[in-house]
């Protein structure tokens, strides 16, 4: 066991507000993807709305129910960046990670991709227990996503603002995520192969 890699990092002003600055521009431009996808959501919705009506009283009313719906998940995306802006840092035990299926999709529609949730819930030196959740289109995780890099009994710190999870004991770990890139690295370099930033590590 390599007790190096053990201990949390103490990181420096400038190193905080790099990742902090890094994580803000990745979430607003996010944000911004998805308002502006959102226009095309309301679009396609009404086209087909006019393929399957041909009266001006049933394509109002799909119009109104295009906007109505775009603008419920234009608020839904806003209020979920809020949230995620306004999360505060905190330190704690990965003590629940399982997986769970979400949607089989609709073969009658020619979608057949099943979806699960991968869920991990850390357990805070306070006594809360906070769960996170990532969707995705496949049962197995990669290790290089934070499901995959978490484990049941890993000690962690959780850096809000950036986004970021620090493992206490990096000791078994191959690679690290880099806190700007997010790119899984070789954990015996000292700076991110892909941004050149440094790594979070003691």
């Amino acid at each position: 066991m390599s007790t190096d890699l053990i201990g949390y990092k103490n990181l420096s002003e400038r190193q905080r507000e790099e990742f902090e600055k890094s994580a803000g521009r990745k979430q607003q431009k996010n944000l911004f993807l998805t308002m502006m996808l959102l226009p095309v959501i309301l679009i396609a919705a009404f086209q087909i709305a006019v393929f399957f009506t041909d009266n001006l009283g049933g394509r109002v009313g799909a119009l109104i129910i295009a906007v109505v719906l775009s603008i419920i998940l234009e608020i839904w995306f806003i209020v979920k960046a809020i949230r995620q802006r306004l999360q505060n840092d905190f330190e704690g035990e990965v003590v629940v990670k399982k997986i769970k299926r979400i949607s089989d999709g609709d073969p009658n529609n020619g979608v057949t991709t099943i979806r699960y949730r991968h869920i991990i819930v850390i357990k805070t030196n306070y006594g809360k227990e906070i769960k996170k959740h990532w969707d995705q289109g496949f049962e197995d995780a990669s290790p290089q996503t934070w499901y995959g890099y978490l484990n049941v009994g890993d000690k962690v710190r959780f850096h809000a603002k950036m986004n970021y999870y620090e493992k206490y004991d990096k000791s078994g770990d191959s690679e690290i995520p880099c806190a700007k890139c997010r790119r899984f690295v070789d954990i015996g370099a000292g700076t991110c192969s892909e941004c050149g930033a440094e790594l979070i590590k003691p």
